[in-house]
């Protein structure tokens, strides 16, 4: 079974990464998955370190799993419009 290199790609419009394979979407499940879990069961103001911890290593995951050439080819081929 070959792995997809990106799981992610950047947006058209906006800021973050949109899920391209399977893998981003189960990191995405299980990202959210997690936040309701800790949501539901961490009490009082613990909850919020391990909230910030779970977006903080799904943001890292994404930027490191996505394609930046989608971005860069993107932008050369808006100059070349011009």
């Amino acid at each position: 079974m070959k792995f997809n290199e990106y799981w992610f790609r950047p947006r058209m419009f906006g800021w973050g990464w949109t899920p391209t394979s399977w893998e981003g979407w189960g990191v995405v499940l299980l990202a959210l998955a997690a936040l309701y879990l800790t949501v539901e069961n961490v009490e009082g103001w613990a909850r919020y370190p391990a909230l910030i911890g779970m977006v903080c290593a799904l943001v890292l995951v994404s930027d490191l799993k996505s394609n930046p050439s989608f971005i860069l080819s993107r932008k050369k081929s808006a100059k070349k419009k011009e």
